[in-house]
């Protein structure tokens, strides 16, 4: 009867934890707010990257060479989910083109052990604005309020946009910086 129930116990055990021990494959993907721009606009290109949880720095991106672009912010957020042992880090650059014209961003890859990830290369189109030439005004456009300042800039996150009520919700306010500084 006592093995009956320890084998019991052992599969309602084990069904609790299999979901916890499985884990996704290591993933990249990269993709931007948008692919048609202006001179003097920016682009947000995010990095996605999911790996293991517990490999301490054993996996590398390595990014592509920006030609055409200025980066003008960077900031990095990592979240880990101990019950998947999953580590994902988003890494968002703020990039503006310094010509006309299309501009491609490079594959980035991931290098986790012998294996290697790459994503796909993406293209971008910048616009010279048809009315630039019929302007004779020297006013530059107005700052858009939702580009970061190029220094540092704060932003409130919030994990459920839909909610009840009088529902409790989890609300941070990340301070975003540029390095170096």
């Amino acid at each position: 009867m006592t093995s009956i129930l320890q084998n019991r116990v052992f599969w309602l055990l084990l069904s609790l934890l299999a979901p916890g021990l499985a884990f996704a494959e290591p993933s990249i993907n990269v993709s931007v707010d948008r692919k048609e721009i202006q001179p003097g606009e920016r682009v947000e290109l995010s990095v996605q990257v999911a790996t293991e949880a517990n490999m301490n720095g054993r996996a590398n991106l390595e990014a592509p060479e920006l030609d055409g672009w200025n980066l003008v912010g960077r900031y990095e957020r990592t979240s880990v989910d101990s019950y998947r042992n999953q580590k994902l880090t988003t890494l968002t650059l703020v990039l503006q083109p310094d010509r006309t014209g299309p501009i491609k961003i490079g594959a980035f890859k991931l290098k986790i052990g012998r294996k290697t990830l790459r994503s796909k290369p993406i293209k971008i189109s910048v616009k010279a604005d048809s009315s630039q030439g019929k302007s004779t005004s020297s006013t530059p456009a107005p700052k858009d309020p939702n580009v970061p300042d190029e220094t540092a800039y704060l932003a409130w996150e919030v994990d459920d946009d839909d909610v009840w009520l009088g529902e409790a919700i989890e609300a941070r306010l990340v301070l975003y910086h540029r390095e170096g500084l």
